[in-house]
């Protein structure tokens, strides 16, 4: 089971493992609301503070599609390799 079974679900479910991944690193904007400093929180504190909220949200926003960006591209390339090895 370890040599056999295991592999194959682990391959299987990575994809799926790192979408679940970008999806709470994207929703952990809405954990702002509750006042846990994140990024968009910080975002938030800082705009209240320079009193330049559009600079400040472009760049939080450039942040979050920086780093969501590459990973998305990585999980559509290991479906696609998935799709290729499963056919």
């Amino acid at each position: 089971m370890l040599y056999i079974v295991f592999p194959t679900a682990f391959r299987a479910s990575i994809p799926v493992l790192l979408t679940n991944g970008i999806v709470i690193f994207q929703q952990s904007a809405l954990v702002a609301i509750v006042a846990i400093q994140d990024l968009m929180y910080q975002g938030k504190t800082l705009a209240t503070e320079t009193y330049r909220p559009i600079e400040t949200f472009t760049v939080v926003a450039l942040i979050y599609f920086a780093v969501s960006f590459p990973i998305t591209q990585i999980v559509g390339l290991l479906e696609r390799r998935r799709q290729i090895l499963v056919s």
